[in-house]
């Protein structure tokens, strides 16, 4: 009987323990849980929303020699509007055909600098514009050129940075040649020295660059070929997200020059 009684004393004591343990097991596993969650949701929060996808472009998107950053007129355009409108995001350069493939196939990543086109509306959901570009006939601030279309610059003499396209398309269209320069700053100063009557470049390009060289302002004879630059994003990315950005840019287009 008291062999009986030990027994049952003892399997009492046992089970008490084994639930004791069962307990403690029970509250380390909801705490490990907890913090798990928690850590989750601080991966969440830190990770990019959207993937910014970037081609050289200069001077609208280009990496700092010295830092390895990547900085440019676009750059901080799209910069400002994310932080804005609070999106996280990461931002990596890639070749053109590379990044343009990319963005049709990944959600919730975006392009730029890239022009809103017609046959690009489709393709993207787009915030835009976020500047104004396409190709400008400069003349000198003391010229008295006036041009009301393309075919008006027969007779000129005209120079543009060598390789770009407006080169063979002013050919084509008016038969003019167009003197190739190494770069935009060197067809400036062929411009201002007098070796040039118009100067062929981008919008913001030729600007740029003139006022680079340390060259007075100059005047747009032609504003040819317009276009704008916008952020051209995978058409399954958040909706919620591009809306916040078109908002931001919105703003942006009412309060500065563009």
């Amino acid at each position: 009987m008291v062999l009986q009684q030990t027994q049952n004393s003892h399997s009492e004591h046992i089970a008490k323990t084994m639930t004791k343990a069962e307990c403690l097991a029970i509250k380390v596993a909801m705490v490990l849980a907890c913090l798990a969650e928690s850590a989750a949701h601080a991966i969440e929060d830190t990770a990019p929303q959207l993937t910014l996808l970037v081609e050289n472009n200069f001077p609208h998107a280009t990496r700092n020699p010295v830092t390895n950053a990547i900085e440019g007129i676009e750059v901080e355009i799209i910069t400002s509007l994310m932080k804005s409108s609070g999106i996280s995001f990461s931002m990596t350069m890639l070749p053109w055909n590379r990044a343009f493939r990319r963005t049709l196939a990944e959600p919730d990543t975006c392009l730029f600098p890239i022009n809103h086109t017609e046959k690009r509306e489709h393709l993207f959901q787009w915030v835009s514009p976020t500047q104004r570009g396409g190709w400008a006939i400069f003349k000198r601030a003391d010229s008295e050129i006036r041009l009301g279309k393309i075919e008006d610059v027969a007779g000129y003499r005209l120079v543009a940075k060598m390789g770009v396209q407006a080169i063979g398309e002013i050919k084509a269209a008016t038969g003019t040649s167009v003197m190739p320069a190494a770069t935009d700053m060197a067809a400036a100063q062929l411009l201002h020295r007098g070796r040039a009557d118009l100067l062929v470049s981008g919008f913001k390009d030729g600007r740029l660059a003139n006022e680079q060289a340390g060259f007075p302002g100059l005047k747009v004879a032609l504003f040819w070929k317009p276009a704008y630059f916008g952020l051209a994003c995978n058409p399954g990315t958040d909706a919620r997200l591009v809306e916040k950005l078109r908002a931001a840019n919105l703003h942006r287009l009412v309060t500065e020059d563009y």
